[in-house]
């Protein structure tokens, strides 16, 4: 392990709560340490729930990122 470290976790049940707020720890001790903590990430694609939201396109930055296309 280097000293850039990006971490992701899931949505919902199951993360690995101890884990995370050790290497957070761990990152606030060291200061050659870069540690980016990313939570809440879903595999799903998001859909618009109301034609509201289908217009007002706040969806469409989502959709369009990563492996969305």
């Amino acid at each position: 392990m280097g000293p850039r470290l990006v971490v992701g976790a899931p949505l919902g049940i199951g993360k690995p709560n101890p884990l995370l707020n050790a290497l957070y720890r761990r990152g606030g001790r060291d200061p050659k340490l870069h540690l980016r903590l990313i939570t809440a990430l879903s595999l799903e694609r998001p859909t618009c729930k109301s034609e509201l939201e289908k217009r007002a396109g706040f969806l469409d930055p989502f959709s369009r990122r990563g492996c969305f296309g």
